[in-house]
């Protein structure tokens, strides 16, 4: 018999405190709404294996399940084999959680994993509560610092297993079976796995299952077996499940359907050689290889418990499948599918909005395999439970699902497999699982709760992007209906997809078209909302995405005043255009934005799987903001250990209030804020307020563009002017490049044409050529110049000539310093459509409208400096760069506390490894003191004039773990205080249950204690200045 936990939840609390954790959530007694997560392990501890006790969460997920051992009835030697046993079990949940056994005085620690070799080999750890920092181990555990031997390292390893056996089945299939008919079918079986294995069905029931069946894990071995178990799925369950046969409707008798079964699950095995059956035996019976099917695997279908698969990684993984098993899509596996993460997220922060959120109807227009329909599913019915106190029952159950929930999509094999998403979740969350008769749905899904937009015509659809839900088809009846538009719509720029004999002149036809139809949804839109100041009738769909058209026409969807949520590429509050900056203006003047999260800085990490752009998670109501609105703007930052499993901190107290005004006034604002502060800001403010001409205006009267492109394939022009010119291109280190030395672009490229030569005049010396690709680091030159010498450069190059200028060469001197400077650098981040939004280059626009210091105001003083710095940048080995950021700073009316904010940006803002890897590393001691000065040389000036502000750091013991947190006190005091590590566990964990960045405490004596994330983005100038103003505005009644 497993050991009944005989402490009150009370004793294991506090215990557990010792080690840092928060309140727990215990897993015994009654269940409440905050179970519905935990359901698979809240059973009565008597009848079934161990399971945890207790657990403790980090920002609404489980991070530690803890057992209760006080009363010591574990045997100590079999105490790690029932853990490991609990560890694989608890592995299925696909969390980044750990297992601890508590016993008086220590936490024993074990990894969870699905390999069991792995569990066995792992070394078992305990802490006892007498370590000096034991009070930290849950932070440590919260901030990733904390690593456990035999813990999984990918992301999401569950769902990485389950889709790579999937796909080996559906690879073995492709060949021979319609890609619905492999999805049917498997998900069939699938779903037959989950009833096994949460003992929905029983071997009792297997002779009305399947009679000719041996056991329950032989009812899909062959084409008769198969046939019958299918037919009592439709019977037990409902007809619109995972349809195999067209035609078949649930209402034929059972013979007849039978029938139609078997014929078809023999013409399946004809097809594939019997290997069908295999598969669908192997999902069933667990079996670690499938014989001919050429795949094998360390962990396989026998390793994973379905009664602890969490249906949210099913729906994630049936949304890759849901492009692989459709014909007119096969050919593109690589959708981008929402992490889970992610779309809960969205979800309860969208229905957080609402006043009865219970009660809320959802729509989904690009609703793919299902994951925020599930998502917002289940959080509906917990929010009845929560209403109620009562756990919701069929009835409830049905009626949330049929009358609050709706999906659109394009795709079949999607459609179906969020139908069995939903299928499923309602299952799970049924209180009442036994017969599995009671379970049987009212009605099907398929145009009821789920409906299909695509066209009929699968070739319209191999041609690349459809309308869909976007179609004026769509009925009007959905129309102001919803309190919840949610979902990830399409980003990608339409393309029509090249086929054997297309016309490019039809494809861009085609395209042009579907662009067009885009402007009208948004054009009605904006109509109907009738925001002052835009004119609807001018709005331009821009480039061509699809993804601006879904939000807009979600605003016909949603109630007025209603929620929309959306997950949405960064781009549309970062791009510059004007394009963009028109789009950008029209969104925040014709919707209420309540809230953006900006995603930007957790490009290309495990938060979101092969997502190479910048992300964000959009919240408006469906009205016209009042006068003067604000919304909240959070930019998380990357914490590797944290994205390492797929999580970020919300530290929803560093979100900035952001007015609408100062967005459509200042388009640079929200990407200045998403790579630094308001100081930033502050900063660029006091620039503009100097009124420098941009470069645009400087290089009016001269040439400046991109470089020559030969594109050989394009109609060409005579280039004539270029065949004897020198041909640049940079050198493989250093900064100077001489003339001569390089070939000729006749050498070069053999030819006397190019599709664009450019005119000669933008080849003239003086000259400055900057690269597209400025590269990281102060290594890599930012541009080169040449003062006499005549050079072409090719598209990957912009060339700034200034021949003709009165002062020519040195103009192109400071043009040539300026973009070395740590001003540019910051410039590029704080206002380019590409570096920090995108891609790692830049446009000329970004060079157009720098500000440019007026060369008459210059002194003579300066240009001597000027030349000299430009000729020290070009030949010495040590690079000017101090003394080029003082001229900069000089010329621009600059402090010494802007240069300090600009180079701090730089240099942990930037999107650059170079940057985010020093950004998390420790702060040292030096920089801690540093730290400490500049913060009491900012806020004493506000204080007492008899008071002398000081501030020290407060030391922590270690004990091998490195600490999330560090920690100064300030003080008028002259000597440290002490504080008590029980003192600092208190404030940590406060902090942590805010995932605060940092935590300000009053001590009782007087003074502050300031609690920092350890890590060096968090101890720089800037930081203090912004850790200052807090103090001053919040905490001078401590002094």
């Amino acid at each position: 018999m497993p050991p009944a936990a005989t402490t009150p939840i009370t004793d294991l609390q506090r215990e557990a405190s010792a080690f840092g954790c928060p309140e727990l959530i215990s897993l015994q007694g009654p269940q409440t709404d905050a179970h519905l997560e935990y359901l698979d392990l809240t059973g009565s501890q008597s009848e079934a294996p161990l399971l945890p006790h207790a657990v403790a969460e980090f920002q609404g997920r489980p991070l530690l399940y803890l057992l209760d051992d006080l009363e010591r009835t574990l045997e100590p030697k079999s105490a790690d084999q029932r853990a490991h046993e609990l560890g694989q079990l608890l592995a299925n949940r696909s969390e980044h959680a750990v297992l601890g056994l508590v016993r008086p005085g220590e936490l024993t620690l074990y990894p969870v994993n699905l390999d069991r070799t792995v569990l066995d080999r792992a070394p078992v750890i305990t802490i006892s509560r007498d370590t000096p920092d034991a009070s930290f181990f849950f932070q440590s555990l919260a901030a990733g610092s904390f690593s456990l031997d035999g813990q999984p390292q990918a992301p999401d390893y569950v769902f990485d297993e389950i889709h790579t056996l999937l796909a080996s089945a559906n690879d073995d299939l492709a060949a021979k079976m319609p890609p619905l008919e492999i999805l049917s079918v498997t998900g069939r079986a699938l779903f037959f796995r989950f009833l096994h294995d949460r003992k929905i069905v029983l071997p009792s029931e297997l002779t009305e299952i399947c009679p000719p069946a041996n056991d329950l894990k032989d009812v899909f071995s062959d084409s008769e077996r198969a046939a019958a178990t299918s037919c009592w799925l439709d019977e037990t369950f409902n007809g619109d499940f995972l349809p195999l046969v067209d035609g078949l409707h649930p209402s034929l008798p059972s013979r007849e359907r039978q029938s139609a079964y078997a014929e078809f699950y023999r013409e399946a095995h004809a097809k594939t050689e019997g290997k069908v059956f295999l598969h669908l035996e192997a999902i069933l019976r667990g079996w670690k290889h499938v014989e001919g099917s050429g795949y094998q695997t360390t962990i396989d279908w026998d390793d994973f418990n379905f009664a602890h698969i969490p249906i949210g990684v099913l729906s994630q993984i049936y949304e890759t499948f849901s492009r692989r098993w459709d014909d007119a899509h096969s050919d593109d596996t690589s959708i981008r599918y929402t992490p889970k993460n992610i779309a809960r997220l969205l979800v309860d922060e969208a229905l957080a909005g609402l006043e009865q959120p219970q009660d809320a109807v959802v729509l989904d227009p690009a609703c793919g395999g299902g994951v925020f329909l599930v998502l917002a599913f289940r959080q509906l019915l917990r929010l009845h439970w929560e209403k109620t106190g009562r756990r919701p029952t069929t009835r409830l159950i049905h009626r949330v699902l049929y009358n609050q929930l709706r999906g659109f999509d394009v795709s079949e094999s999607a459609l179906r497999l969020a139908a069995l998403a939903l299928y499923i979740t309602s299952i799970e969350l049924n209180g009442t699982k036994r017969p599995p008769k009671s379970l049987k749905f009212p009605d099907a899904l398929k145009d009821r709760v789920l409906f299909n937009f695509g066209p009929s015509d699968d070739q319209e659809r191999r041609q690349g992007f459809v309308l869909g839900s976007l179609d004026s088809t769509v009925p009007k009846s959905f129309d102001r209906q919803f309190d919840i538009v949610i979902g990830n719509p399409p980003w990608t720029r339409v393309r029509s997809r090249r086929t054997g004999n297309d016309d490019p002149t039809e494809r861009r036809r085609r395209n042009a078209s579907i662009n067009a139809e885009f402007s009208v949804i948004t054009r009605r839109a904006l109509r109907k909302l009738g925001a002052p100041g835009i004119d609807a009738s001018a709005y331009r769909n821009p480039d061509n995405n699809p993804d601006l058209p879904f939000l807009w026409r979600s605003t016909e969807w949603a109630k007025p005043g209603g929620t929309i949520a959306m997950a949405l590429p960064g781009r549309i509050i970062l791009k510059q255009s004007p394009a963009g900056e028109r789009a950008r203006v029209a969104l925040f003047r014709s919707l209420t934005v309540t809230g953006i999260l900006n995603g930007s800085d957790l490009e290309k990490t495990a938060v979101w799987p092969n997502m190479d752009l910048p992300f964000m998670l959009f919240f408006a109501r469906n009205t016209v903001p009042p006068a003067n609105h604000q919304f909240s703007f959070l930019t998380p930052f990357r914490e590797n250990a944290l994205c390492q499993r797929s999580e970020f901190r919300l530290d929803y107290r560093s979100a900035q209030a952001i007015s609408v005004d100062s967005v459509t006034a200042k388009p640079w604002l929200l990407k200045s804020l998403s790579l630094g502060s308001i100081l930033d800001v502050e900063v660029i403010d006091k620039i503009s307020d100097r009124q420098f001409p941009p470069v645009s205006d400087v290089w009016a009267n001269l040439v400046a563009g991109e470089g020559y492109n030969v594109s050989a394939r394009l109609a060409q022009r005579p280039a004539d002017h270029l065949v004897d010119l020198p041909d640049f291109k940079p050198p493989a280190r250093g900064y100077d490049v001489r003339a001569k030395d390089l070939p000729t672009w006749g050498q070069n490229h053999n030819r006397s044409t190019a599709h664009f030569p450019r005119r000669a005049a933008l080849y003239d010396p003086p000259l400055v050529i900057l690269p597209q690709t400025p590269g990281e680091t102060r290594s890599q030159p930012k541009a080169f110049l040449f003062e006499d010498d005549r050079v072409v450069f090719s598209k990957s190059f912009y060339g700034y000539s200034t021949a003709g200028h009165e002062h020519s060469k040195n103009l192109a001197r400071l043009l040539y310093l300026i973009v070395h400077s740590q001003l540019w650098a910051h410039h590029c981040l704080t206002h380019s459509s590409r570096i920090g939004a995108s891609y790692r280059t830049i446009l000329k626009e970004d060079i157009q409208r720098f500000p440019f210091p007026d060369p008459s105001t210059l002194a003579a003083a300066q240009w001597g400096r000027i030349e000299q710095l430009a000729d020290s940048l070009r030949h010495d080995d040590q690079r000017p760069f101090h003394d080029i950021d003082q001229l900069v700073s000089e010329v621009y009316g600059l402090s010494s506390n802007d240069m300090a904010i600009i180079e701090d940006t730089v240099r942990y803002g930037a999107p650059f490894r170079s940057a985010r890897l020093p950004a998390e590393k420790q702060p040292g001691q030096t920089d801690v003191e540093a730290f400490c000065r500049y913060l009491v040389e900012m806020t004493q000036p506000f204080v007492d004039d008899s008071t002398a502000l000081r501030a020290f750091p407060v030391s922590t013991e270690s004990t091998g773990y490195s600490s999330p947190w560090r920690f100064i006190g300030l003080s008028t005091q002259t000597e440290p205080i002490e504080i008590s590590p029980a003192f600092l566990s208190a404030i940590v964990r406060e902090g942590d249950s805010l995932s605060a960045s940092r935590v300000v405490m009053l001590l009782p004596g007087g003074g502050l204690l300031i609690g920092l994330l350890n890590q060096q983005r968090f101890w720089s100038q800037t930081r203090a200045r912004l850790c200052a103003l807090h103090v001053i505005r919040r905490h001078l009644s401590a002094f």
